[in-house]
Formats: C-alpha cells, structure tokens, sequence
C-alpha cells in the first residue's frame, strides 16, 4: 500500500484501529454470554 500523504496513513490507521476495537468489544460480549451459557449448563 502506497500512501499519498502521512495524513491519509494516519486516518487508514486511525480507521483499523478503531475497527480492531469494536472487534475485540464484540468477542467480549460473546465470551461473556459463553461464559453465562456454561454456568447454567453446569447447574
């Protein structure tokens, strides 16, 4: 990938970032919903 400028890597940047965080927010939710699904199985 080329970038025409530092301004436009900053932002691709900024933009994965911000994808990669909403990503490792949903795996969160999952793991937890995961975790609840396993405490009412072992009941």
């Amino acid at each position: 990938m080329i970038f025409h400028s530092h301004r436009q890597a900053y932002s691709i940047i900024y933009a994965t970032a911000r994808q990669i965080n909403s990503n490792i927010e949903s795996l969160r939710k999952l793991v937890r919903r995961l975790r609840k699904d396993d405490k009412i199985m072992r009941k």
